[in-house]
């Protein structure tokens, strides 16, 4: 999977991944109306892969949880690929 990134496109958020299957872009939908940091992946019709945005004091988003993967800590060091 390597790093991932979620950009606003198309009137919503899409992921993407350095490899794997997220790398040419997966939809983000709302998984719980109550949570707007708690998305769905568009990635299995099935059972989608979901992830959390963590959020720091202040509101920024400062990372996300995949709830069957990894939690991974965003940076600015990185320079955005797609």
């Amino acid at each position: 999977m390597g790093r991932l990134q979620i950009k606003a496109e198309n009137g919503g958020l899409t992921l993407y991944s350095r490899r794997g299957a997220w790398r040419s872009g997966k939809r983000l939908y709302p998984a719980d109306p109550n949570d707007p940091w708690f998305l769905m992946v568009d990635d299995d019709g099935l059972a989608p892969s979901r992830i959390a945005l963590i959020r720091d004091a202040a509101g920024s988003v400062t990372g996300l949880r995949c709830d069957r993967l990894v939690e991974m800590s965003r940076t600015e060091a990185a320079e955005a690929w797609a």
